[in-house]
């Protein structure tokens, strides 16, 4: 078989300028717009569709909806279809009353002229038969007659307030020394082992226990003995807690 010879060729280089497009632009081509109705006089809450065409060169794809808002008006609208160079949307109108639908524009750059167009299309004016009235909301105010009673302060009632006032005062007075008291208590009975003394004292009549005994024994030759001896912590609070040392 003959020997396969590979080669390789390479086009030439290609240098694209991109200018930019006008502020507020981002269609480019040439376009066409027009947009029809299929009635222009309907009864109530029938429906009126608007058909919206585009013919033209350019970027089709980047146009979106022309969905309106029109007071008082239900509009909806269909996706828009594209095909090869037409555009078309449909778009549904529904109301109780007369309406105008807006006019539907189109801003793009033209590249033969190189200017900025803007197409319109004209408003439709829509009749409704059986129309209903829009019926005009009216606030009134309701008008309020406060009577105002004369407020008469006696004697009495001054007495009355001055004697709930120092009670008041009084009892709680009563209740912050009490509180201060039970507080300075509670942090006196608090038991440590760095108070080895005042935790022999308490544990010296609970002896018969083992565990206590054991406290007890390493209590004692800590104090008289100098004698360095761990206590297990766990143990010791298992022990206060049994015999409600505090």
């Amino acid at each position: 078989m003959p020997a396969v010879k590979w080669k390789t060729y390479f086009s030439n280089e290609l240098e694209i300028d991109v200018k930019e497009l006008p502020s507020g632009v981002e269609l480019i081509g040439d376009f066409k717009l027009s947009a029809t109705t299929d009635k222009k006089e309907i009864n109530a809450n029938e429906v009126v569709n608007v058909t919206l065409e585009i013919i033209g060169e350019g970027n089709l794809e980047d146009i979106k909806s022309f969905k309106p808002y029109v007071d008082d008006v239900s509009v909806f609208d269909e996706k828009i279809e594209i095909l090869g160079n037409t555009l078309t949307q449909k778009i549904a109108f529904v109301a109780e009353r007369d309406f105008t639908i807006p006019s539907f524009t189109l801003k793009y750059f033209d590249l033969k002229s190189e200017k900025v167009k803007t197409l319109s299309t004209k408003e439709i004016v829509v009749k409704v038969n059986n129309a209903k009235l829009k019926e005009k909301i009216e606030i009134q105010r309701a008008e309020e007659s406060v009577e105002q009673t004369p407020v008469s302060v006696t004697k009495e009632f001054d007495k009355l307030t001055l004697i709930i006032t120092f009670i008041s005062g009084l009892l709680l007075g009563i209740l912050i020394m009490l509180f201060k008291s039970y507080k300075f208590k509670k942090k006196d009975k608090k038991l440590s082992i760095k108070d080895p003394k005042n935790l022999l004292l308490k544990l010296v009549n609970h002896s018969d226990d083992e565990d206590v005994k054991m406290i007890v024994d390493k209590l004692e030759k800590s104090i008289y003995a100098n004698e360095k001896l761990e206590i297990d912590k766990k143990i010791l609070k298992e022990v206060l807690k049994r015999y409600d040392i505090s």
